[in-house]
């Protein structure tokens, strides 16, 4: 079956050799890459690379600067919307909002994670079998990162496909669920902090 440029090979379950349920897999036409079943969210399947290093290379530089971001735990916008603040604030002597946008940078670059970052990462590693997978859509994209927001943030990061990803994967359940609304959190009070001096630009 060929769907996209794929050439679709399902398997059924408890074919293979250890008792465990096999993925259904995926090989893609130019580039010859196995890619394998990860999760399915309101009936719709996604799929992820066996190899990350497989992945085409426009797509990889995308996972690459998203994985930048996760560590760093803000989004590359989210940054320069903070120091555009903190500039213009200089330039008209606010030092007291220069410090508070210090501190909201420290806050959001030092807590267990950012989940908006990990979500823009798993929207490139996670695809859907109508996805161009050379490159990374970001028009596309926009449309399933809402449907991963839409999700229960503890459930969706707990998942073994997205967990791996994880600063630390032998995280544990309660933790995690405390580390996610702390993230929520930092991140309301970063949107309110910048907002509220865009105003009064």
């Amino acid at each position: 079956m060929r769907l996209f440029g794929y050439e679709i090979r399902r398997v059924k379950k408890g074919e293979n050799l250890n008792g465990m349920p096999k993925k259904a897999t995926c090989l893609h036409p130019v580039y010859k890459t196995v890619t394998e079943f990860a999760f399915e969210i309101d009936g719709k399947e996604y799929y992820t690379f066996k190899n990350l290093l497989d992945m085409p290379a426009p797509r990889y530089q995308s996972v690459e600067e998203f994985i930048r971001e996760a560590e760093m735990r803000i989004t590359g916008s989210d940054l320069m919307a903070l120091t555009e603040c903190m500039r213009d604030a200089i330039n008209k002597g606010k030092i007291t909002d220069v410090v508070i946008f210090l501190n909201t940078i420290d806050n959001l670059t030092s807590q267990y994670l950012e989940t908006d970052t990990y979500y823009r990462l798993f929207s490139c590693v996670f695809f859907d079998l109508e996805e161009d997978i050379m490159n990374y859509d970001y028009d596309y994209n926009e449309p399933k990162i809402e449907l991963f927001k839409a999700q229960p943030a503890t459930s969706f990061f707990f998942n073994q496909p997205m967990r791996k990803y994880l600063p630390h994967v032998d995280i544990s359940d309660e933790d995690l669920a405390v580390y996610l609304k702390q993230t929520e959190v930092h991140r309301k009070h970063m949107l309110d902090t910048k907002n509220e001096y865009i105003k009064s630009m």
